[in-house]
């Protein structure tokens, strides 16, 4: 389940803000990815893309798949640095158990 996400502009100091907070599935995952090269194109060449995914739950797989997906694509839009923030190799790996849990309880559901 999504906490938020934001995927904003700032022209003043040509940078691309990129956070992702809560479990995203896939489709979500292409709407931000979407929304990131539309801001993308109100920045000059050589913008920097500050991506954080500190808030997310979903294991250090996925998110490596995440930051290789938004580093294709922000090099080929023509971003000049790609600053990661959160703690991807520290990041613990989650088992489904885990994410429906974590499901059940944002919604004040428990399973058995």
């Amino acid at each position: 389940m999504i906490d938020s996400f934001k995927v904003q502009a700032d022209v003043k100091k040509n940078n691309l803000l990129i956070q992702l907070r809560g479990y995203f599935m896939k489709s979500e995952l292409e709407l931000t990815y979407y929304l990131a090269r539309k801001e993308s194109k109100k920045l000059n060449p050589g913008f920097e893309v500050i991506l954080d995914l500190d808030g997310m739950h979903t294991s250090v797989d996925d998110q490596n798949s995440i930051h290789s997906n938004f580093n294709r694509i922000f090099t080929t839009l023509g971003a000049g640095r790609i600053k990661s923030i959160g703690a991807l190799a520290r990041m613990p790996k989650v088992k489904l158990h885990d994410i429906e849990y974590f499901a059940f309880e944002s919604v004040g559901f428990y399973p058995n």
